[in-house]
């Protein structure tokens, strides 16, 4: 008997890219990763757009009659009696479908990706940049504390001169 950790969730969500991924389950935020009938999005798909997974189903005819069997993941295998079904899912983007409704498609007609999932892999390409951020205000922290370039950026001025001083006398002589 196996009881899990009480953090464990938070582990998942922290290291889950570490780790695989789990299942898409309905109700899930997914990012597409093609497009399906694009050139009409309120019947299609956009990739790289939010959409949320509304349901997964199989479907096929049982006794001359349409059978839909819900699921509750698109890694689900066909429930038992549905051999030979095919597997539907219905996206749903409030941008795209508020009038038309969600767009059901099979789920080999688009790659889906959570959008956890595609967050967790972002953020590793973000931790050089934070690198860069960090030694850049380093150096900057310490021209500042030590009297660098950055430290009163004035314009210079002329120091005056024997010659200059010579030249204001005669030309007060002149007026």
């Amino acid at each position: 008997m196996s009881e899990e950790a009480p953090d464990s969730g938070r582990r998942s969500l922290l290291f889950g890219g570490l780790k695989g991924r789990d299942s898409i389950k309905v109700g899930d935020d997914v990012i597409a990763g093609n497009d399906y009938n694009s050139s009409s999005p309120a019947f299609g798909v956009i990739r790289f757009q939010a959409y949320k997974l509304q349901r997964v189903y199989y479907q096929g005819v049982r006794e001359g009659l349409v059978e839909r069997v819900d699921v509750e993941s698109l890694e689900a295998k066909p429930p038992p009696g549905c051999a030979g079904y095919t597997k539907y899912m219905c996206l749903y983007s409030s941008k795209y479908h508020a009038a038309s409704g969600p767009v059901i498609l099979s789920p080999a007609d688009v790659e889906v990706v959570r959008v956890r999932d595609e967050i967790a892999e972002s953020a590793w390409l973000a931790l050089p940049g934070l690198f860069w951020v960090w030694l850049a205000y380093t150096f900057w922290r310490y021209g500042e504390d030590n009297g660098g370039a950055f430290r009163g950026l004035q314009k210079p001025t002329a120091k005056p001169t024997v010659a200059s001083d010579e030249l204001a006398a005669a030309l007060r002589t002149l007026r």
